[in-house]
């Protein structure tokens, strides 16, 4: 019975068998696979080592993802310079290390000022900052001896992008309104596909 109140299998309540919810089918998480990457709300000026961040949480990773030798860390994005791509609350996966390639996108740290996400890319004498939202925020340009104002603090790697919905559960003949903060893994995508999940 209370199974079928809640709409899932006897098996999945006994932890069984993958959760079955509206129709889809998601695979539980093997925790031993997964490795918990703290989260960091800025990279501010003088931050050299994940050690001297301010942690704010973590989110998991799969041990896949990542190698040996290096930190990680997930960085909340904030500001719209990246949109689309990236958008405002997003967090992103960073690799500390202080070489990348021209095209990564990369967290730069200019004037020793708070880090920022951007697209580098290099070219002879000349090192170009390029953002995802162009029409708002154009390409910064820094050549020969201006180079020296940028560090570069990580590598971009993965994003896990914030969705918010709020939907109305009816509880007997009340209704409670909850507000839902989801992290999904890719690119952002449209919204009624998980509406649909969460209905």
């Amino acid at each position: 019975k209370i199974a079928d109140y809640f709409g899932v299998t006897t098996d999945y309540l006994l932890g069984n068998s993958p959760v079955r919810h509206g129709g889809m089918e998601i695979q539980m998480i093997d925790d031993e696979s997964y490795v918990p990457i703290p989260v960091i709300g800025e990279v501010a000026a003088g931050y050299k080592a994940l050690a001297e961040t301010n942690i704010i949480g973590y989110e998991l990773v799969s041990s896949d993802t990542l190698r040996d030798g290096y930190e990680y860390a997930w960085l909340k994005v904030k500001g719209d310079s990246m949109y689309p791509l990236i958008m405002d609350g997003d967090l992103v996966l960073v690799r500390l290390q202080d070489e990348i390639d021209s095209g990564d996108l990369a967290v730069v740290i200019v004037d020793e000022e708070d880090g920022v996400i951007k697209r580098v890319n290099y070219s002879t004498n000349k090192v170009t900052l390029i953002s995802e939202n162009a029409e708002k925020y154009p390409p910064r340009v820094f050549e020969r001896n201006d180079i020296s104002r940028l560090r570069i603090w990580g590598k971009a790697i993965d994003l896990k992008f914030l969705l918010c919905y709020t939907f109305s559960v009816k509880l007997s003949k009340r209704r409670t309104f909850n507000m839902y903060t989801l992290y999904g893994d890719g690119i952002h995508d449209d919204a009624p596909a998980i509406q649909e999940m969460l209905d």
